[in-house]
C-alpha cells in the first residue's frame, strides 16, 4: 500500500470516529436532557453577572440546568 493511500484510509476511520461521536454526543445530551426535564430544581444557586449585562442565570445543583429562572 503507498503512503498516500493509507494516508487516506486513516482520513476517512478519523471522520468516521467524528460521525460517530457526534452521534453518540446526541444521544447523551437527548438522556441529560429528559433527566433533567424530570428533576423538581428544588437546590439551585444564583450566579450574578458582575458586569451588568443581564447574563446572570440559576443553576440546578441535581441537574446541571442553566436558566435564567426557575
Amino acid at each position: 500500500m503507498f503512503l498516500n493511500e493509507e494516508t487516506h484510509e486513516l482520513s476517512k476511520e478519523i471522520d468516521s470516529l467524528k460521525i460517530r461521536l457526534e452521534e453518540m454526543e446526541r444521544l447523551l445530551d437527548d438522556k441529560v436532557k429528559q433527566l433533567q426535564s424530570l428533576c423538581k430544581h428544588e437546590r439551585t444557586r444564583y450566579y450574578p453577572d458582575p458586569s451588568g449585562n443581564n447574563d446572570s442565570f440559576h443553576s440546578c445543583l441535581d441537574c446541571g440546568l442553566e436558566k435564567k429562572r426557575f
